[in-house]
């Protein structure tokens, strides 16, 4: 189910002969559209704001009361004046402007899939429109990374303090983050060190404390925690 904020607009679910496979597309576009692919759902004369909107994913089929309605499944304001983006005020992704689009990332053969609940963090710039529908070739997402969090463990060694933490999944090098204070992170901090083994030494006296958040990446992307 897909709508606009201020009302909402219920389609029929493909049956299961027709079902969307795998990491696959869903095109949803109102009359207007008579571009190439051809859509699977019609909006009717239904259309998005060129300037500022939402577009929602809903588990019902009755109006939204708001953007906490718990049958909010996940949605997207876009342009400056989208009053409830994922994220809070200010965190809208752009507006794409004619005859272009915004898609979550990764993007290419990876597909969309990316959702942290902050809009302006999970899309990609606007771009020339590709449009994709339940035909087409579906997405190879990449191997999720797996989180470090819980494996981070910090000890006393001979030169100085000793991170250890387990390997994570699809990693193929870590990201060492080091501050001065516990929410140093929410300052979008360069990563302090990287290296290729879960292992680091600090020989760095840590007056009066330092804080370690450790992060796998791929080469491109990074776990979350």
């Amino acid at each position: 189910m897909l709508g606009l904020l201020e009302r909402s607009e219920s389609f029929a679910l493909p049956d299961a002969a027709n079902a969307v496979p795998s990491h696959g597309y869903y095109l949803i576009a109102a009359n207007g559209y008579a571009g190439s692919p051809t859509r699977d759902e019609s909006l009717a004369a239904n259309n998005l704001s060129g300037t500022a909107g939402h577009a929602l994913l809903v588990a019902k089929t009755t109006n939204v009361t708001g953007c906490a309605d718990p049958a909010i499944v996940d949605r997207v304001g876009y342009g400056a004046s989208a009053t409830c983006p994922e994220g809070g005020s200010g965190q809208h992704t752009a507006s794409p402007g004619s005859g272009s689009s915004v898609s979550r990332k990764p993007g290419g053969s990876f597909g969309h899939g990316q959702d942290t609940d902050i809009n302006s963090d999970d899309f990609l710039a606007a771009q020339a429109s590709a449009f994709h529908n339940r035909a087409s070739v579906p997405a190879s997402p990449p191997v999720l990374l797996g989180n470090v969090k819980n494996t981070l463990f910090l000890t006393k060694g001979p030169t100085g303090s000793q991170l250890d933490w387990a390997r994570a999944a699809g990693a193929t090098g870590y990201r060492i983050y080091r501050g001065t204070t516990s929410g140093f992170l929410s300052g979008s901090p360069a990563p302090w060190q990287t290296t290729a083994d879960p292992m680091w030494i600090d020989p760095t006296v840590p007056v009066p404390i330092l804080f370690y958040v450790v992060k796998a990446t791929d080469g491109t992307g990074e776990s979350p925690e």
